[in-house]
């Protein structure tokens, strides 16, 4: 199975409205050359992180865009103008006091500029990243079993910061609030190596994941997004050397995640066991992460798994400006934004233009003479023999997909079928077609003529379902979902829930107990003041349960 080349899709449709968000707000002053990088559009002591953020999204956005922003080229060539006399930011490597900010900030850099290159075609940057890796990377290589590998090992704690702090020192290293932030820079360094093909860098990778996988997520605890992001370079040091143990690895590492690290809603705690706020830079590398263990096992229980993280955790978290900002983590039932940080204008909302640009990456397949459909986005996706399918969903709020192909032809699809799908049904025309399904996905074969609609249709299954996060263990606590959205209300109930006195009165709303239920993916379509003072209750008790 191979993915469908970017090139090829065409967004359209509502993700596309949300890139285009995403995309003018990274055109606003705090992501503008001669500004950022520079107090006070800089995080204290993450040099090159803000930076290389934003450089990222950019690249990722044009591509998705078929477009250029405004000043993309200007900003590589500010940041490289600010960088000190080793080619990188922040202050010289101090072996003594190796500060593990500053390599998990050039993590963010180094992706940066790889996909600014591959955008541009700018093979200058190559010089640039081989300078981060020679000179601030590489010489840590020797020091990294000196990193704490036990909660015992680091004395200090601070949850307090919204942004992560200098707070211990272990050895030579001195250790970040977030804690674990080190290993930010396994996804960066994986990259790197996929782009030089240098030895010298996979043996740090192979060094650091020894470090990282042998740590008490949970117990320490880690910082998730730290973790979420460093699993995502385990998984690309899978797919580049095929060893059985980094995969274990990452596998494993997902399940503490939903028991320690996870809200009822999908996001994220910050720190593992630690409910403060949400972050949707964890929230996207916990979706990106769900998809590839997916593409790695063809366990279709990992897609499902995204389904929910996408249009629940992933979809609140884009503000009405485009930006992404963090919430309340639910632990008392209740969703409110953070109105310190309502948006995460400094890290999330430079995340957004990775997590809503992925799916032009990894929700569409060939497998033989297959197109294998993994998540549905409003797209056209032109395919290898020229002809193009028009695909449009209505997802989250109804089960119906329609497909059309600008040519008369036989088409070979393969279909994914959620698992809160009910009776799914797929016809060409008026024709009703045979549904198997199998690991997830309807195998369907179809000759289309000129004007025919192939159309998949299903319920949503409405349901209560148990928490699932430790945190809540015993509590005998539920969310009401129907299909994929965690339903909410902003009027409370004590009073247990029957799924029969569910009522649907629109696509976006249900009624209970008198009490208006909505879905938590439209957000980004209120007024800004009245997210920030709407508070949803999303957890309740069950009639049916003694």
């Amino acid at each position: 199975m191979q993915r469908i080349d970017s090139a090829n899709i065409t967004l359209r449709g509502e993700l596309r409205a949300r890139i285009i968000k995403n995309f003018a707000r990274l055109q606003d002053r705090p992501y503008l050359p001669e500004h950022v990088g520079l107090s006070p559009y800089m995080s204290m002591g993450w040099d090159g992180d803000w930076e290389g953020r934003t450089i990222l999204a950019l690249a990722l956005e044009e591509e998705a865009l078929g477009t250029e922003s405004a000043f993309l080229d200007d900003i590589v060539r500010w940041v490289r103008s600010i960088c000190n006399s080793a080619g990188y930011r922040g202050e010289l490597l101090d072996m003594r006091r190796i500060n593990e900010q500053q390599l998990a900030a050039h993590s963010w850099l180094m992706r940066g500029l790889i996909a600014y290159q591959r955008r541009r075609n700018a093979e200058w940057v190559r010089e640039w990243i081989d300078q981060i890796l020679d000179r601030l990377y590489l010489p840590v290589a020797e020091y990294l079993i000196h990193y704490p590998q036990t909660p015992e090992d680091r004395r200090q704690r601070d949850f307090d910061a919204q942004a992560g702090k200098i707070t211990d020192h272990f050895n030579e290293w001195i250790l970040s609030s977030d804690i674990g932030c080190l290993f930010i820079s396994i996804d960066g360094l994986t990259e790197a190596y996929a782009y030089t093909g240098r030895a010298d860098v996979r043996a740090l990778v192979e060094g650091m994941i020894q470090i990282f996988v042998r740590q008490d997520y949970a117990g320490t605890p880690l910082q998730t997004h730290a973790c979420l992001t460093g699993m995502r370079g385990v998984m690309r040091a899978y797919r580049q050397t095929g060893r059985a143990e980094y995969l274990k690895s990452v596998q494993d590492f997902m399940e503490i995640y939903k028991r320690h690290g996870m809200t009822e809603f999908f996001a994220n705690f910050d720190w593992f066991s630690t409910p403060l706020w949400t972050e949707p830079c964890g929230v996207i590398d916990s979706w990106m992460l769900a998809v590839q263990l997916w593409e790695a096992t063809k366990n279709q229980d990992y897609l499902n798994f995204a389904q929910l993280i996408w249009y629940n955790g992933l979809m609140r978290g884009q503000r009405p400006n485009g930006g992404f900002g963090c919430d309340s983590c639910g632990e008392d039932g209740w969703l409110r934004p953070m109105v310190d940080f309502y948006e995460a204008y400094w890290c999330c909302t430079m995340r957004g233009g990775e997590g809503l640009t992925e799916p032009i990456r990894s929700a569409f397949y060939t497998d033989g003479d297959a197109v294998v459909i993994a998540h549905y986005a409003d797209a056209d996706i032109r395919l290898p023999d020229g002809r193009t399918l028009r695909l449009r969903a209505h997802l989250p709020e109804s089960g119906v997909i329609t497909i059309q192909c600008d040519a008369p032809a036989a088409v070979h699809l393969k279909l994914f079928i959620p698992d809160y799908a009910v009776n799914p049904e797929i016809a060409l025309g008026d024709d009703a077609l045979a549904v198997d399904v199998r690991a997830g996905f309807a195998d369907v074969r179809a000759d289309f003529s000129h004007g025919d609609t192939m159309r998949l249709t299903f319920d949503l299954k409405l349901n209560l379902y148990p928490t699932c996060g430790a945190i809540h263990e015993g509590a005998k606590r539920f969310t009401l979902r129907a299909g994929a959205m965690v339903l909410a209300t902003e009027k409370g109930t004590t009073q247990p829930i029957q799924i029969a006195d569910v009522r649907r009165l629109s696509p976006n709303e249900y009624e209970v107990q008198n009490r208006k239920f909505v879905p938590l993916h439209s957000a980004w379509r209120m007024d800004t003041e009245v997210l920030k003072r709407t508070q949803y209750q999303i957890l309740f008790g069950n009639s049916n349960e003694p």
